[in-house]
């Protein structure tokens, strides 16, 4: 279960700009 690491921060990578996008709405512009 040591391999699943490295994908989830690649996930969390792709999720931070639409959750920033999302918080203070400056990912987009």
């Amino acid at each position: 279960m040591s391999g699943w690491i490295i994908p989830q921060k690649a996930f969390v990578s792709l999720l931070q700009c639409p959750v920033i996008a999302l918080l203070s709405n400056r990912c987009e512009r």
